[in-house]
């Protein structure tokens, strides 16, 4: 039996059209590389967790289903952040809400993710990853999203313009004004900080 774990996800899609069990098997492991910033993303936008779970799922089906019709995915994570993009915007507009942040207990799967700002190193992690969720909720949501695609969904620049329609230059100007927003959020933290 072969080990999928250690195929790259474009292998892994081709061996998506097999007959089962081999079809099932390289779903689940696509599923378990990207459910869970799939799911931190959905939660991160949808304040309602059955909702985000709902839309989390959703996204899985559409997925399934593209990959049945034989359309090509060049990249498994920004087609799933951009699919659960679309289904949340459809959400709010049927909801009539306004998109907001809610830090679940999980920590909008930040938890296991490093911090791309410069911290000192007096931080242990878990303290890192609490100011980051409280620093979050400060940025505007243009900034925040863009800083979490990039950070934690690990898409490219031009993936994350492509899902929100706009320029790559764009984007640059967001994410990085997004880390200077956060490093002058933490600068008073920081500076009270004893070495």
């Amino acid at each position: 039996m072969n080990d999928y774990s250690t195929y790259r996800d474009w292998e892994l899609l081709l061996l998506l059209n097999e007959p089962k069990p081999t079809m099932d098997i390289v779903f689940h492991e696509l599923f378990l590389r990207h459910s869970g910033s799939l799911i931190g993303y959905c939660r991160y936008k949808v304040k309602n967790q059955r909702d985000a779970e709902d839309i989390f799922q959703e996204t899985w089906f559409a997925f399934h289903k593209i990959v049945k019709s034989r359309q090509t995915i060049l990249n498994i994570q920004a087609y799933l952040i951009g699919t659960a993009r679309k289904l949340i915007k459809a959400y709010n507009l049927k909801n009539m809400q306004e998109e907001q942040i809610f830090v679940h207990f999980d920590g909008l799967e930040l938890d296991k993710i490093v911090t791309p700002l410069s911290f000192p190193r007096t931080f242990d992690e878990e303290e890192l990853v609490a100011l980051l969720k409280i620093g979050l909720t400060e940025i505007e949501e243009i900034y925040r999203e863009t800083f979490i695609l990039r950070s934690f969904n690990k898409l490219s620049f031009s993936e994350i313009a492509e899902i929100m329609d706009v320029t790559i230059d764009n984007v640059k100007h967001r994410y990085y004004r997004a880390i200077r927003m956060l490093k002058d959020y933490f600068k008073e933290y920081i500076e009270n900080v004893k070495y």
